[in-house]
């Protein structure tokens, strides 16, 4: 499968190359995972929960054809380099959270706050924020987890690899307030029974996902298990 897909019908969106990210902390109950709810008017799952992620970007590409963030291992290509990348540019973007991020000191969450909302209004870069917060891409920290590609009939197709991030234990997801309106720590369980109950949506890769990490008690038992297995199938 092409990370793009080129057809004669143009009714058939293309497909784009993406990554998401299941950020993943230890709860007073046991296992939680940020969750984001896309806003109403958004074109691609509106009002659904999802993982932060989004579409690989250029700066992304650029970053990941350059080597200049470091390669996970000799068996990682240029296009998960660059959707490993996507995952820690758009979880801050898009939650405030860091994963595949090193951060060089101890930052406040105002810090952060601010400068996702600097992110979001356009007057800060990616690598500005990652200079001012002290940060270095860590994409080695992130575990690929499964793949999902959208089927035809979609206004949006993704070719999208799902990748597991342990979040910071006191970190709190921050919706961007334009493609997402809430956010927040939930544990897969309840997700998977409000969604049963019909009070919130989920689409079919997110509840696939939430199936198998509701399988763990903790971020331990979790980790685990991925490097147990090499990976954890979605």
């Amino acid at each position: 499968m092409n990370d793009t897909e080129q057809t004669g019908d143009t009714s058939v969106a293309a497909v784009r190359s993406a990554a998401t990210v299941a950020c993943v902390r230890d709860g007073p109950a046991g296992l939680e995972v940020a969750l984001l709810r896309r806003a109403a008017s958004h074109v691609f799952c509106p009002g659904a929960h999802v993982f932060p992620g989004g579409a690989v970007d250029a700066e992304d590409m650029a970053l990941a054809e350059s080597g200049s963030a470091g390669q996970t291992d000799t068996s990682t290509n240029v296009q998960e380099q660059a959707r490993r990348l996507t995952v820690a540019r758009e979880a801050f973007e898009e939650a405030g959270l860091l994963v595949g991020v090193h951060a060089a000191h101890t930052l406040a969450s105002t810090d952060l706050t601010t400068a996702q909302a600097q992110l979001n209004a356009g007057r800060m870069s990616w690598a500005d924020v990652r200079d001012q917060l002290g940060l270095s891409l860590a994409p080695e920290t992130l575990v690929a987890i499964g793949f999902r590609q959208t089927p035809p009939g979609w206004p949006r197709r993704y070719a999208t690899q799902f990748f597991l991030a342990r979040a910071d234990a006191d970190a709190d997801p921050t919706c961007d307030g334009t493609e997402t309106d809430a956010a927040g720590w939930w544990s897969p369980q309840d997700t998977l029974h409000e969604a049963d109950a019909g009070r919130i949506e989920l689409v079919r890769p997110t509840r696939i996902a939430l199936t198998n990490l509701a399988r763990y008690a903790c971020v331990a038992d979790l980790f685990a298990a991925c490097s147990d297995r090499n990976q954890l199938s979605l």
